[in-house]
């Protein structure tokens, strides 16, 4: 007759605490409903993961505005050697969006000639080329440019040695051919312009004789502005 082992509560109690892991030798990457990440592990564990997770939004994020940044490139380039009617919306808040054709282009700004509501040229703009965050092109391209050839308007073309090199330069350029010029501060004071005529240049700021609206008889002041050069984010001359 064989014998069997006898295995007392004693036993049994000692070989579940055996098979049971310690606390801290607790698997870092077991998952467990309702932890975050669904990972179970130390703190350390967690922030390493949330500073990965984090590292690739960035890197993603970063890719996309690269994409956008060379979509809007490449569709400014092409309204400009297709003489695109195109529409331009730049992400500053409550700027205009303007409607023309893009004469002009350059690292840093570019020049548009607008056409107004009434399908005539209205001068033009020069805008920050980093600004613009959207190029549509309109529909009604080509019934416009047939409108601008009978009033012999067309085809649009930049007024001759614009430099879009930088802001100082391009308003001195354009002050040769226009005598009165706008200054646009839409990130600092979006609904307000200034109009008036070069007077001098300094090393940073840019001093300008403007048109200052006293009730509707839009009287001249003696006064000068100054208007810091990183300030302006649109010029227009007409």
């Amino acid at each position: 007759m064989s014998s069997f082992p006898v295995i007392t509560s004693k036993d049994a109690i000692a070989t579940q605490r055996a098979n049971i892991p310690a606390s801290g030798a607790a698997n870092s990457m077991t998952r467990r409903p309702g932890s975050e990440s669904g990972f179970e592990g130390s703190s350390s564990a967690r922030k390493c993961l949330r500073r990965d997770v984090a590292f690739s939004n960035d890197r993603a994020m970063g890719r996309s505005k690269v994409r956008a940044r060379a979509l809007v490139a490449f569709r400014l380039d092409r309204a400009l050697r297709q003489r695109r009617l195109v529409r331009l919306r730049r992400g500053i808040d409550r700027a205009d969006m303007l409607q023309g054709y893009v004469v002009m282009l350059a690292d840093s700004w570019l020049l548009m000639a607008v056409v107004d509501d009434g399908i005539r040229f209205n001068g033009f703009a020069a805008l920050r080329s980093a600004d613009v965050v959207a190029v549509k092109p309109r529909p009604t391209g080509d019934f416009v440019g047939k409108a601008l050839a009978l009033q012999g308007t067309w085809p649009p073309t930049a007024p001759p040695n614009v430099d879009l090199t930088d802001v100082r330069r391009l308003i001195v350029s354009v002050a040769e051919h226009f005598p009165l010029v706008t200054l646009h501060l839409e990130k600092s004071i979006p609904d307000a312009c200034f109009i008036g005529r070069l007077v001098g240049v300094r090393k940073r700021t840019r001093k300008t004789a403007h048109a200052a609206s006293d009730g509707d008889d839009g009287a001249w002041t003696s006064n000068t502005s100054g208007f810091p050069a990183c300030c302006r984010s649109r010029v227009s001359c007409a």
